[in-house]
């Protein structure tokens, strides 16, 4: 397309008589629809739609745009979303329906909004944090303590090891009336299993893009540090790295303190956990991540392998989320499941039977994520 054709083109918008974007290429027609979702709505879809994707709109006006014109079309996003005034209505809170994409909203703008409503836009996410712990929280912890606990039946148990009601129930059959007694002629009983995983380190892109699947982590994250049997750590990454574990105690805090965006170095981030995992034998890394690297993906995948070389139990999770089809890198996805980790999507309602299989060192091939 002419240069000077291009540029009235992104300037005006498409019209109603505009069938595709075929005349743009991929990064013009990003900034074609940023700009036309937030001034155009009704040709390029509302911010205010079902599915609004802020996140995603956010992470594209400051990766195609001056920090000057960000600061001006997120204000202008502001007003279009209704936010503060939503976070103004008192009445309109209390009976708010908790809501993870109105939650990522307010995460992704937290910095624009004025001081007289961010208490309202705390008492959100901790609707939100409420709403997670009667849903899931519950099931979390007691799934997570049922696998820490979990051990392995044996029929060449110790003493100390018998399960005396299994054992009675299995050999009911040898019941021998002369002498009025059941013959024990197997035992049964449960052995602690060979290898104990007690400790997940959830890392966690902090891009735009993942503010759902980021909020869900440190919420799941908060809950899991309560078990003493059971350490927690929490990193954060985009182009930098920030361990929260010593701030699990308060989710609800931590969420408003993070700093999303920026680029993703997965490779980075991945060196970092490497080093921090002392006993690779008994951890858990989830990788929480899009995979969209801007670093080493040779670098990311060499780490990634060393810690699944060394023992550590490995999953990647490109979205936390309940979307149906959740934006991902899938050829770095795939270079991921070829070197044998496993790569897929987890709705929120089926983390607690995601760590439960981790813990238990189950079989996570078969586990699938919605």
């Amino acid at each position: 397309m002419d240069g000077r054709i291009r540029k009235w083109r992104l300037i005006l918008g498409k019209s109603q008589k505009d069938g595709d974007l075929k005349d743009l290429n991929t990064e013009d027609q990003e900034i074609d629809n940023a700009v036309g979702a937030l001034y155009q709505p009704d040709l390029y879809g509302d911010l205010q739609g079902r599915n609004p994707k802020v996140q995603r709109w956010l992470a594209d006006i400051k990766e195609h745009f001056p920090d000057d014109q960000v600061v001006i079309m997120q204000k202008d996003a502001l007003e279009r979303l209704d936010l503060i005034q939503l976070l103004k209505e008192k009445e309109l809170i209390d009976n708010l329906v908790p809501d993870i994409n109105l939650a990522s909203n307010i995460i992704s703008m937290k910095h624009l909004i004025p001081d007289d409503v961010k208490s309202a836009a705390r008492a959100v996410i901790e609707k939100i944090a409420s709403r997670f712990s009667k849903e899931i929280g519950f099931s979390l912890v007691e799934k997570t303590r049922g696998a820490l606990n979990y051990s392995v039946r044996t029929r060449k148990p110790k003493f100390r090891e018998i399960n005396w009601t299994q054992t009675i129930k299995a050999n009911l059959k040898n019941y021998q009336e002369d002498i009025d007694a059941v013959v024990l002629k197997q035992l049964l009983g449960n052995k602690p299993k060979g290898k104990s995983l007690d400790r997940i380190y959830l890392l966690v892109d902090q891009s735009y893009s993942m503010t759902g699947s980021l909020i869900y982590a440190g919420l799941a994250a908060g809950i899991l540090s309560r078990l003493p049997a059971l350490k927690v750590h929490l990193i954060l990454f985009s182009n930098e790295i920030v361990d929260v574990t010593d701030q699990l105690e308060d989710p609800v805090e931590l969420l408003f303190g993070i700093q999303l965006g920026g680029g993703t170095d997965i490779h980075k981030a991945a060196a970092y956990t490497n080093k921090c995992i002392d006993q690779p034998e008994k951890s858990v890394l989830i990788m929480i991540s899009d995979l969209f690297e801007g670093g080493s993906e040779d670098g990311a995948l060499a780490e990634l392998l060393d810690m699944h070389t060394k023992g550590v139990k490995l999953v990647c999770i490109p979205s936390l989320s309940d979307e149906n089809k959740p934006s991902f890198d899938k050829k770095f996805a795939q270079r991921i499941r070829n070197v044998d980790i496993p790569v897929f999507n987890c709705s929120p309602a089926r983390i607690p039977d995601l760590f439960n299989t981790l813990l238990r060192n189950g079989d996570l091939k078969s586990f699938k994520g919605k």
